[in-house]
Parts: structure tokens; sequence; C-alpha cells
């Protein structure tokens, strides 16, 4: 990611890490039916969101493990839907303090 014309290579290994764990998360209960990944880039950060219809029934279970892995990682995060219908997995990175912006003494934005 570039910010400021610096490139942030932190923060792209971390959407990469987010996108593995939701994936090793959401495919056991999914079949890999339907499964959507999108990541952007946004002001604020990167934005990862994994799009999938949650099937009722499925004996294989999560690991909620890799939930946490995605809190670690992520600045927030957060799941909508219900069985049987798109539910998504979404996730944002925030960009790091932008560079070259001048900061005070206590880092607060001037």
């Amino acid at each position: 990611m570039t910010v400021a014309g610096v490139v942030d290579m932190g923060r792209d290994e971390d959407a990469l890490a987010v996108a593995a764990a939701m994936l090793r998360y959401v495919l056991p209960r999914t079949g890999a039916l339907g499964v959507l990944l999108e990541v952007r880039r946004h002001d604020e950060g990167t934005w990862v969101a994994l799009v999938f219809r949650a099937v009722a029934g499925i004996d294989a279970c999560s690991d909620p493990g890799e939930l946490m892995v995605i809190d670690s990682i992520a600045d927030r995060w957060g799941c909508s839907g219900a069985a049987g219908l798109p539910s998504t997995l979404w996730a944002l990175l925030r960009t790091h303090q932008r560079v070259g912006r001048p900061t005070g003494p206590d880092g607060a934005a001037r």
C-alpha cells in the first residue's frame, strides 16, 4: 500500500493474513459454494470482506482460532448474516499514520 508516496508492505501482508484466516474459517462451513473475497483500499485503510452463503447442518467445524488471528491483526472486524442467506465477514486494517504530516511532541497531527 502506498501512503503519501511511501509503500507500506506491512499492511499488505496483514491484509493477506486476514484474508487467509477468513477463508480458513469460512470454507469448512460453506463447502466453497458461492464464496466471494473482496479487498478494497479506501482513505481509512484496507477493507477485506468475504461474502458467503452459510449452510446449515454442515458437520465440519470452523476453527475459532482463525477469528483470533483476524482480531489480533485488524483494527475493526465483524460478521453479519444467517444460515441460508448471504453472510459477510469483514475487517478494516487502518492505514498507519500518514508520512509527511507534521506532528507535535505528543504525536498529535498539526
